[in-house]
């Protein structure tokens, strides 16, 4: 059976799964999140892809965080209020407030103080992982954030393994 990619980009919507469509056509400009860093927002051909899970990856001292504020504080800066699930309470306020991030515009829900280091991928890092991972759903149902953040950067490797597959995939429909 041959089918024409008009025939597949209409099934692929019709099944929900438009989002993992690439195309060249410029989204409008409401559908974006410009995330304050030129280059940045030039690659993504405007910003981020509102309603759309977005990951930001790297080795530590990659400049994650400084990245994560920077998109954070671009929002605030729109008027929009913000979600930050800091899975093991590593967000410092005073840096976040220093990049710009309107602090007063952050829902700012704060995990377990422990080093995911020296946390074994054992109960402690698996628990603060799914607790992260239930309070995202929570506040991307209730909606009205602009920007939805879950930092999961120090969680060990093995401890986001065993997250069941269709983890990000309930995230994405909450989202949308």
């Amino acid at each position: 059976m041959k089918v024409n990619l008009i025939e597949l980009e209409s099934l692929l919507r019709s099944r929900k799964l438009d989002g993992t469509l690439v195309s060249k056509r410029p989204l409008p400009v409401e559908r974006l999140a410009p995330t304050g860093l030129t280059r940045l927002d030039d690659e993504l051909g405007g910003g981020l892809t509102r309603g759309h899970l977005s990951e930001i990856v790297g080795p530590s001292s990659s400049g994650r965080a400084s990245v994560l504020c920077a998109v954070l504080a671009a929002a605030t800066r729109r008027g929009e209020v913000v979600a930050l699930i800091d899975t093991f309470d590593s967000f410092d306020p005073v840096s976040g407030h220093a990049a710009g991030v309107d602090l007063s515009r952050l829902l700012w829900i704060r995990g377990r103080q422990s080093s995911a280091r020296t946390t074994p991928p054992g109960a402690r890092g698996v628990q603060a992982i799914d607790d992260a991972i239930k309070a995202s759903g929570l506040v991307c149902q209730a909606g009205q954030f602009g920007i939805v953040a879950i930092d999961l950067a120090e969680a060990p490797v093995t401890a986001i393994r065993r997250l069941p597959f269709t983890t990000f995939r309930r995230l994405a429909r909450a989202i949308e």
